[in-house]
């Protein structure tokens, strides 16, 4: 038998190796002539909270670490196994604008990925805008957001006042207004630089932003409501809430054509002022899951999965009614625990791209006029800080997965994508 100082691996993992949190990677097999006595272990990252997890044979190894503290054993014919619970990195950009009455109109947006392992570009702008007459009072929800030279706020007040304003090339007066009726939808729609709303004649119009122009979608698109309407975005259609009369539906329209679906048999929910919608796209499942909530403190938030696939949703080629039952989940006080708060318009909830148990809420810190972005878990009840301190009536505009060409647009370097890991120790042969 001969032992030798050796480097036992020198590796780089990425997503193709590590594809999900659950996903174990064989990092090192032995044959039956081979065994090594571990001596040092190196880990590079950019992945601030890697939670790498390693096994010989199926063992927890305990002192697996950046630096290995004493030494560990690995017998002929072994395998060591990795995997992490928190690579890859979530890619997710975030946009959000607010109204300060302190500083004016500010846009704020850039985050990409989650928690600390965030590559952050925090572009803010702040403008000397006038002609809209917002307040910035607690009822009023005051987005902006900027395209080239444009300017557009997505003013609204008590829900059944919406105007979209529009500061044109470089104008700080307004210079173009557009009604939403009474109770409408509206929604930011980020990669398509485009405002999706319903004009006075319950028309589906869509705003180019860098343009300004506007093309009817198709016509009598979005059915009537009456009070609280909420709406939000997610993959391609439109959810909204049509009023408090109507707690166990909610309508979804394809941006594209305006082709329209009326769900029913959902969860009943205790409508109130504090009534939030949030939808997740669940890539796993292709379904969508919609997150509505009972009131604005202490009720319960429901979670109801789709019946219906996104790909069998875009499929259709006129428009449906549903009465199919959806599966269905509350966690009763949940709401409380997220702390998450604002109500109108349900400005300050939010879906995620990617994963139907997440979705994005803004919680109350203990100072009142401020809020923090979360992203909650719906089923563990944990929650994870996203953004930090912001304005009261800042609304969470765009949340999506961004591609490699918008990723080098939005001036990030790039998301964490490597772990490389280095083994050195004692190599041991058999004749």
């Amino acid at each position: 038998m001969a032992d030798s100082l050796v480097e036992i691996l020198n590796t780089t993992l990425d997503v193709t190796e590590l594809p999900n949190s659950t996903t174990e990677h064989t990092l090192l097999t032995t044959d039956a002539n081979t065994s090594y006595v571990i001596k040092d272990v190196q880990i590079s990252t950019s992945v601030a909270d890697l939670n790498l997890d390693a096994t010989i044979n199926g063992f927890a190894l305990g002192s697996w670490a950046e630096t290995l503290t004493g030494s560990e054993i690995m017998d002929v014919s072994s395998n060591i196994k990795v995997k992490s619970s928190s690579f890859p990195v979530d890619l997710v950009h975030m946009g959000y604008g607010l109204y300060n009455s302190s500083v004016g109109p500010t846009l704020k947006g850039g985050k990409l990925g989650i928690s600390n392992n965030a590559v952050a570009k925090d572009n803010m702008e702040e403008f000397s805008l006038t002609g809209n007459g917002a307040t910035a009072s607690a009822n009023d929800r005051n987005g902006f957001i900027s395209s080239g030279n444009n300017v557009y706020q997505i003013y609204m007040n008590n829900n059944n006042t919406q105007i979209i304003y529009g500061w044109l090339n470089g104008a700080s007066a307004v210079t173009t207004q557009y009604n939403v009726r009474s109770y409408g939808a509206v929604c930011y729609v980020a990669e398509q630089d485009a405002i999706y709303f319903s004009n006075p004649s319950s028309d589906l119009v869509k705003i180019t932003l860098s343009t300004g122009g506007t093309s009817t979608v198709k016509t009598n698109a979005i059915l009537s409501g009456s009070t609280y309407f909420r709406s939000a975005y997610s993959n391609g259609w439109i959810w909204y809430i049509r009023s408090a009369s109507y707690t166990t539906q909610v309508v979804s329209v394809r941006i594209s054509d305006g082709l329209q679906i009326q769900w029913s048999n959902l969860a009943g929910i205790s409508y109130s002022a504090g009534t939030k919608l949030a939808v997740s796209y669940d890539e796993d499942s292709d379904k969508f899951y919609v997150y509505r909530s009972n009131s604005q403190t202490d009720g319960a938030i429901t979670q109801s999965i789709c019946p219906l696939t996104k790909t069998q949703m875009d499929a259709l080629t006129n428009d449906q009614s549903y009465s199919v039952s959806w599966v269905d989940y509350a966690q009763v006080g949940q709401q409380t625990y997220f702390q998450l708060s604002g109500d109108y318009f349900g400005a300050t909830m939010a879906g995620h791209p990617t994963v139907g148990d997440k979705f994005y809420g803004s919680q109350r810190t203990n100072a009142i006029s401020t809020h923090d972005i979360v992203l909650c878990n719906f089923l563990t009840l944990g929650f994870t800080k996203i953004i930090s301190g912001e304005a009261d009536t800042g609304p969470i505009l765009d949340i999506f997965t961004p591609t490699a060409a918008q990723i080098a647009a939005f001036g990030y370097s790039g998301p964490p994508s490597a772990i490389d890991i280095r083994l050195t120790g004692v190599k041991s042969t058999t004749a």
